[in-house]
């Protein structure tokens, strides 16, 4: 963009907004086309030619990021029109010429997808260009190949498509752009028409860096050979392409590399990888650059979601349909259907205009994409179960599921009668123990009575069941817990999977009155499997070695589940649990490798994640990312309900790790979702309010969050669960701070303080207390706020958070100032002070010191204005110099207001240059911009 002599006020302040709304985001490939239709009114209103023309140039560009493709058409059919009329006239630079040419460059490539022209008007529009560009370096046969090419697919007629393709011989690109996204256009249509050698052939070569590419490498060449890998069933070139595409892509709302990279994911089985693209692609639909686009991203998100639904129909998608709100719920298939609806409307329209159905069979074809994903993912449905089946379901969904457990437990209890020997006995087991979540006495003598039923034939399993009856009894109270320890060994001559089953019942009944004896029985169940896996005892009995599912894989579970007891034993007595933990990934590793039917993959997925969780949690405590490398990979294989607090995990540690607020804002909706629809509201209504938590840290809007959080603290008051109100009430009173709603959130904090017991964390109390007494400030209540203060720094003192003693102190003593006790203030800086020196022994506190030399010169500066101007003038360096721009805005908002103070000319003209000082390095300002509004009232 040129500068031209500019004399009309209105004229300058339009130069300035058009530089803005061009330049305002450095970022390549941001360019916000909202502000361009009005500065193309003001131009036109202006009159002036050149700035006509130039507002419709710089517009069509940041169109080609963030418009459609009507907005560049209607542009550029100004602007070329415009330039054969006056191009003499208009005068435009070389720099502007070259714009107005690349930008039909890229455009072109798109002119067939355009539903408001014509396919002859296309191939017009195609050969205008053709005579403009003869002979310069825009000429390009490989661009006029494609669009040929492309309204040929459009006709339906992919012969003829690959007739133009195959007569390219010059893939020398317009300029601007480069041969390699030249070669890429050409391969990705010849991939269409189904001729994937041919564009593997052309450019897969482009994916060797010769460290010339462009930012869009390898991307660029990966979105034109994705369909072929997949097509070829090169599954991790696809995964890796669609990697690249989403890095490199991903930025842009409109990029259309993804409705590529997700139907190629399908086609090899990615599932998950593919569901994961198409929800972080749906908010940007209707951001997508042509109706043709916006097709086939819809027809790839509704095959990805369909997929989903497939395997497990209370699948459901949490997406966002407003930034500032929380995501929304939906069910899978539901979205996929509207999806799908969607797609299908937009082909039909280009039905009509191409006289052909080639467009909806194109998406047709995407939208009949299943992907099964993991062999595990095939569990069978409840309803569909035999009883059999229903007694493995209510094992297996027990660690993923409980509502489908239940399910699993409520309609075998129906259709016992079909079971015989040893799957009744162990039916009649499984039942009587699941009593326990309604009545836990009909539970414990349900279990006596199945343990004497089986005691003849399967003494294990009678053995067993008394065992549970007896640790039943215990929690009841009717048994006293030492009886546990008279449990007897298991008999030498059961199968090795019997007794290690049964010494992991005893160690869970020893392990709260005798830790030593837990630790005998997990010993003692390890070395029993090892001798069973090692064919020196019988694995399992005789009569169970024919059954589905494989011995080995239920051995490796029991190993992975003893390892876990052997761990958090080591762990409560303050030893290293490594070992164990790492025998406990060993074992789950090599069950999700040995287990041979679907419920069995999913109880081994399940046992791996569930080891990962508790490996993150230890590892957090002294390596955060690798905690959450290992928690990426137990989401990984977790599914349904499981699958929630694994998601919840990592959104804490995303932010203590990483201050990833984004990530874990997602990961927590993400949990709340699967919450939801497995029909736990309680623990969805808490993942809530920690989601407020995050959404206030990641500076969302206050006020959304408050409507979030209100209904929420309701539900938990009717369920009588006063932690979960006084959590959502501290989060609530957080928001209404940043909303400046101060009385609302001193009742807020009130009500907290009000109903925590004494056993409450000091430093959880503490911060309680510092909230409430900075909003009674800002109220002017400061005695009020002085006595909170009071509270927190004894709380922080307590237990050494000197940090944030010395910060309590701080802002006491600008309360006691405001109050009108500057003896007080004085005191309570000193001691702040003194804090300060005995941090000082072990780090740096410049940031510290800097901030309380602040209060100091706000305290001192009517009584000591000289001392408190130099002490502003120092934080004013310091703050400079460690880039602590908060505190140096600050600085000198204060030293303007004291020139202001000062009153005269010489104040004024003061208080200005610090005013222009503070706006130069941030124009928002709030406290500087009301100080500029004042001073240039007077």
């Amino acid at each position: 963009m040129t500068d031209q002599p500019t004399h009309d006020p209105r004229l300058e302040s339009f130069v300035n907004d058009l530089w803005h709304a061009r330049y305002g985001d450095p970022r390549f490939g941001h360019e916000d086309f909202g502000a361009f239709p009005a500065l193309i009114a003001r131009a036109d209103e202006l009159g002036d030619d050149y700035w006509r023309f130039v507002v419709r140039l710089e517009a069509s560009y940041a169109a080609l990021w963030s418009g459609t493709a009507a907005d560049v058409l209607t542009l550029l059919a100004w602007m070329l029109r415009a330039h054969d009329r006056q191009a003499a006239t208009l005068d435009l630079e070389p720099t502007q010429l070259e714009q107005l040419n690349t930008t039909l460059v890229d455009f072109l490539e798109s002119v067939p997808d355009v539903p408001e022209l014509s396919l002859d008007q296309v191939r017009d529009l195609l050969d205008d260009w053709i005579r403009r560009t003869r002979g310069t370096g825009y000429e390009s046969d490989a661009l006029v190949a494609v669009v040929r090419a492309k309204i040929a697919l459009h006709r339906g007629d992919p012969d003829a498509a690959r007739r133009f393709l195959d007569e390219c011989r010059d893939f020398a690109p317009p300029a601007g752009t480069c041969r390699e996204g030249a070669r890429a256009m050409v391969a990705a249509l010849y991939s269409r028409c189904g001729d994937h050698a041919r564009a593997l052939e052309l450019s897969e070569p482009d994916l060797v860096d010769d460290g010339e590419r462009c930012g869009f490498f390898p991307a660029e060449t990966h979105v034109a050979l994705i369909g072929a890998y997949a097509a070829a069933g090169r599954r991790d070139d696809v995964v890796l392409a669609a990697e690249h595409i989403d890095r490199i892509y991903g930025e842009f709302p409109g990029s259309t590399g993804h409705a590529e990279a997700i139907p190629a994911l399908l086609r090899v089985g990615e599932l998950g990888r593919a569901r994961d693209l198409a929800v972080s692609r749906l908010p940007h639909l209707d951001d997508c650059f042509t109706p043709l686009d916006r097709a086939r991203l819809a027809a790839a998100l509704s095959a990805a979601f369909a997929s989903a639904a497939a395997v497990d129909g209370d699948a459901v998608i949490s997406h966002h349909t407003d930034p500032g709100r929380p995501a929304r719920t939906r069910r899978a298939a539901d979205l996929a259907a509207e999806l799908a609806d969607v797609a299908r409307d937009i082909a039909r329209g280009f039905d009509i205009r191409n006289g052909s159905g080639a467009v909806s069979t194109w998406v047709e074809q995407t939208l009949a994409l299943r992907a099964a994903g993991r062999p595990d993912d095939r569990v069978k449905p409840v309803a569909e179960r035999t009883a059999q089946e229903l007694m493995s379901g209510m094992a297996v969904f027990s660690m993923v599921s409980s509502r489908r457990a239940e399910a699993c437990a409520e309609a075998l209890a129906g259709r016992i009668g079909e079971l015989t020997g040893r799957s009744l006995a162990r039916a009649r087991i499984m039942l009587a123990s699941d009593l326990r979540r309604s009545d836990r006495h009909a539970a414990e003598a349900a279990l006596r009575e199945a343990a004497a039923a089986a005691r003849a034939e399967y003494p294990a399993m009678a053995a067993q069941a008394e065992l549970m009856a007896d640790v039943e009894a215990a929690a009841q109270g009717v048994l006293d817990p030492q009886r546990l320890l008279s449990a007897p060994d298991p008999d030498p001559a059961w199968a090795a999977l019997s007794q290690a089953n049964y010494w992991r019942f005893v160690a869970v009944a020893s392990e709260p009155v005798d830790g030593e004896r837990a630790g005998r029985a997990v010993d003692a169940g390890i070395e029993t499997l090892r001798r069973g896996l090692a064919g020196e005892i019988r694995l399992v009995e005789d009569e169970m070695a024919s059954r589905p599912g494989s011995a080995e894989a239920d051995a490796y579970s029991i190993a992975a589940a003893l390892h876990i007891m052997a761990a958090s034993m080591r762990a409560a007595a303050g030893y290293s649990p490594d070992a164990e933990i790492d025998a406990a990934l060993v074992s789950a590793r090599r069950m999700v490798a040995a287990a041979s039917t679907p419920d069995q993959r999913l109880e081994a997925h399940a046992q791996l994640a569930g080891v990962l969780g508790f490996a993150a949690q230890l590892q957090s405590m002294s390596d955060e990312q690798a905690a959450l490398r290992l928690l990426d990979e137990a989401v990984e294989n977790s599914r349904y309900a499981q699958r929630a607090p694994l998601l919840a995990q990592r959104a804490e540690l995303r932010i203590t790790a990483a201050e990833d607020f984004d990530g874990a804002v997602t990961d927590q909706e993400q949990a709340i979702a699967v919450w939801m629809v497995e029909g736990l509201d309680h623990q969805a209504d808490a993942a809530l309010i920690d989601l407020a938590r995050m959404q206030l840290s990641r500076g969302d809007d206050a006020r959304r969050v408050i409507e979030a959080v209100r209904p929420v603290i309701d539900r938990m008051s009717e369920r009588g669960d006063e932690d979960a109100v006084a959590a959502g009430l501290a989060v609530l009173g957080r928001a209404q701070s940043s909303a400046r709603l101060p009385d609302d959130a001193v009742i807020s904090f009130s009500r907290v303080l009000d109903t925590v017991v004494g056993d409450e964390h000091p430093g959880y109390l503490a911060q309680l207390y510092q909230a409430r007494a900075s909003e009674l400030m800002d109220l002017g209540r400061h005695p009020e706020a002085m006595a909170d203060f009071d509270h927190a720094a004894e709380l922080f003192a307590e237990f050494g958070a000197q940090h944030d003693l010395g910060e309590v102190l701080r802002s006491a003593a600008l309360a006691a100032h405001f109050g009108g006790d500057d003896a007080t203030a004085v005191s309570l800086l000193e001691r702040a002070e003194r804090v300060y020196d005995e941090l000082s022994v072990d780090g740096p506190v410049d940031f510290e010191r800097t901030r309380l030399d602040l209060a100091r010169a706000d305290i001192l500066r009517s009584t000591d204005p000289e001392r408190a101007e130099a002490l502003l003038q120092s934080v004013v360096e310091r703050s400079s110099a460690a880039n602590w721009l908060p505190l140096a805005l600050s600085g000198l908002n204060l030293q303007a207001l004291m020139a202001v103070e000062a009153g005269g000319d010489d104040g004024r003209a003061r208080a200005w240059d610090l005013v222009l000082e503070g706006l130069r390095l941030d124009p928002e300002h709030p406290g500087l911009n009301q100080l500029a509004f004042e001073l240039n009232d007077e």
